[in-house]
């Protein structure tokens, strides 16, 4: 995220995936999870999946808990999956179900013009979490199920983790007021737009092309401490890369001067 605040190099205190396998431990009566190796840009191509066995030990779930697929449209490095990709198809010729992990949803709606339902059911996603938290929502979420058959399971786990909340219906509210009127893909337009500013000025230093509000770009360390003193804040990803996020309401202002700030290094 772009701020201004000036607190020092910033670092990923856990990955996406340590994190996942917590919560699959704790909701799913410590059952496990395998990775499927990634393929070219954090990808997971279908032909690299193809080795996967859901039947390995790592995959073990209590029984009645299914085993699943999960990914994410728009991935940790930021490449955008079309309704084409193929994982579906590869899912379910394993018995997998398919999940989408919607944390960026909005935004890979918003960039590729696809309709929600190309992005989801019609390309054979089961379950969806929307994404509303990080598209300004301020506390609540939304799990979709294109198959009601998993409805049910998912609240046993909902209780179980804690998030059986008294007066559900006024955290509910704010979700409402995000789809009336298309506000949840209004806000993904804006960061979109806001990190395309930042992708043309730093052109020449994209690790991957800016796909939705994500921006990964090469600066050596004195580069990003400079970068740094002018008061922004964002996180070192890898040896000479560093990561911009642009979020919903983003001051364009702030958006400007970075970009100035880049185009100087």
């Amino acid at each position: 995220m772009l701020s201004n605040r000036n607190d020092g190099p910033r670092r990923p205190t856990a990955s996406r995936r340590q994190i996942a396998m917590l919560a699959v431990g704790l909701l799913a009566g410590s059952a496990g999870m395998s990775i499927a190796q990634d393929g070219p840009a954090g990808i997971t191509e279908p032909v690299v999946f193809a080795p996967f066995d859901p039947a390995a030990p790592s995959c073990n779930a209590p029984a009645g808990l299914e085993k699943v697929l999960a990914f994410a449209r728009d991935n940790e490095r930021e490449f955008v999956l079309g309704a084409d990709h193929g994982l579906a198809m590869a899912a379910k010729a394993r018995g997998l179900g398919f999940q989408l992990d919607g944390a960026r949803f909005a935004n890979a709606v918003a960039s590729t013009g696809a309709s929600p339902a190309d992005l989801t059911w019609r390309a054979g996603v089961e379950v969806l979490s929307f994404g509303f938290v990080k598209n300004g929502g301020m506390n609540a979420e939304a799990l979709i199920f294109f198959d009601p058959r998993h409805a049910e399971q998912a609240r046993v786990l909902r209780k179980r983790s804690g998030h059986l909340l008294s007066k559900g219906r006024f955290l509910a509210a704010q979700l409402l007021a995000m789809l009336n009127g298309g506000v949840w893909l209004g806000n993904a337009r804006a960061a979109n737009a806001a990190a395309q500013l930042l992708a043309k000025a730093a052109a020449g230093r994209l690790v991957y092309p800016v796909q939705a509000n994500e921006l990964f770009v090469r600066m050596t360390p004195e580069e990003a401490a400079a970068i740094r003193a002018q008061g922004f804040d964002f996180y070192d990803w890898a040896p000479g890369e560093v990561r911009l996020v642009t979020s919903w309401d983003q001051d364009l202002d702030a958006v400007a001067a970075l970009a100035k700030a880049i185009e100087a290094l």
